[in-house]
């Protein structure tokens, strides 16, 4: 019998990347840290949870006056929009501009802070009861 001769295998080593910073769909991956996970899931629970209270038009409005608010102090919130179809992970990277992953964090966990106020203001404690576990959760994080 005749062996199948094989051919000769070379183990080719991944490329190395060209820049530090990985392509996504032609654009530029954002840096990112835990915190800053943590705080963009926490507005998609908070926007999952309170819409069916009080109306995304009202959620809506409530996330645009707790932004505006918070300008002064994290010019990063300035331009934050969360249109009525809900919070979009992205859209949220995105309005949050140059700013830094610890930055962009600080200024989600106020944002946060302030929309509980508002949270209190309109609702008593049934909406702050409803989130505080995951807010708990998200600061464990940070």
């Amino acid at each position: 019998m005749k062996r199948a001769s094989k051919a000769p295998t070379t183990k080719k080593k991944p490329a190395a990347p060209r820049n530090s910073r990985a392509k996504t769909n032609g654009s530029r991956a954002r840096a990112t840290s835990p915190a800053l996970e943590a705080y963009l899931t926490l507005l998609e629970e908070i926007w999952a949870d309170v819409h069916p209270l009080i109306g995304a038009v009202t959620l809506s409005a409530l996330f645009r006056s707790a932004a505006r608010r918070l300008a002064p102090a994290h010019p990063c919130v300035a331009t934050l929009q969360v249109p009525v179809e809900g919070v979009d992970r992205e859209k949220v990277r995105s309005s949050l501009g140059k700013s830094t992953p610890d930055e962009s964090a600080a200024a989600l966990r106020d944002l946060v802070r302030d929309l509980l106020t508002l949270f209190e203001s309109i609702a008593g404690p049934v909406i702050v009861r409803l989130l505080l576990p995951k807010i708990v959760r998200a600061e464990t994080v940070a």
